[in-house]
């Protein structure tokens, strides 16, 4: 008995030093180790106000700023313990208050020399392989996020999308092989026009990344249907139609099972304002 009691003694020890010496490495090396690899896998300048850590692995990070890409006023970070003596990334806790992103869509970038022939050879171009990151999410949390779109390859000008007051959460995300249901829910809106009634965004269900499964609603609400009418403009004509205003509304539920999805999707414009004819204007 008294030998299970030193050697339990001794491995409380043991830890008690590990974790005291990766807190204080931490400490000192958090802030330039996290400010570096976010600037090597975005490719951009990383600025970070404030790091904090707390016991055991906790970190806090204010004033987050990544150019161009995004600000975050606020990150915390919970990691577990077992998970990464266990060779994983996992993390027990995630939450990210007031996040700012920017987010841009381009045409395709042109294919290299090497892609080129291949496509015309008609093999796959050698792409070089990527590890993955064995990566767990206990639970993941974003409040009162905001997102800028511009989708540049929609209409002659492009389009800006905002969306405002966005929370996310997600349960168990498991980014390795293992069956395990990810529960997610995210909700925001869209700001039109002044005075005008706010898109809504409601999206919520479940999946499971390692069988292929998955369970989703999706609710839009709300949306400017004239602005964006280069996403349908292959369905309605609104010239023809004579829209001048509208309301777009969609809903899915989706369905999948061993990689084979089923969406159930409906489409509509509402709450139509036709434009007056001209009098030269033919009748239609």
């Amino acid at each position: 008995m008294k030998l299970s009691i030193k050697i339990f003694f001794a491995t409380v020890v043991v830890l008690a030093f590990l974790f005291s010496v990766a807190h204080i490495i931490l400490l000192f090396k958090a802030k330039s180790l996290i400010t570096a690899n976010l600037e090597n896998l975005t490719q951009k300048k990383v600025n970070i106000g404030i790091l904090d850590v707390k016991f055991p692995l906790d970190l806090e990070i204010r004033n987050l700023d990544i150019k161009g890409l995004a600000r975050i006023e606020y990150i915390y970070v919970s990691p577990s313990i077992l998970g990464l003596l266990t060779g994983n990334i996992a993390l027990n806790r995630v939450n990210i208050i007031r996040p700012e992103l920017y987010l841009e869509r381009n045409a395709p970038r042109p294919l290299s020399e090497e892609e080129a022939l291949a496509e015309v050879a008609g093999q796959p171009a050698k792409i070089p392989k990527k590890r993955h990151l064995r990566l767990i999410f206990k639970h993941f949390s974003l409040k009162e996020g905001k997102i800028n779109f511009l989708d540049t390859t929609a209409g002659p000008d492009g389009i800006k999308i905002a969306i405002k007051d966005l929370n996310f959460n997600i349960d168990n995300l498991y980014l390795l092989p293992r069956s395990v249901i990810t529960n997610f829910q995210l909700k925001g809106k869209i700001p039109w026009q002044k005075d005008s009634e706010e898109g809504i965004i409601d999206v919520e269900g479940w999946l499971n990344l390692f069988k292929k499964d998955m369970r989703a609603t999706i609710n839009v609400k709300n949306i400017d249907g004239v602005y964006l009418h280069p996403y349908y403009a292959n369905w309605v004509d609104l010239e023809k139609s004579r829209i001048q205003q509208a309301k777009l509304n969609f809903n899915s539920e989706i369905t999948g099972h061993n990689n084979d999805i089923i969406a159930d999707c409906h489409l509509e414009l509402t709450d139509i304002v036709f434009r007056l004819k001209e009098e030269a204007e033919p009748q239609e």
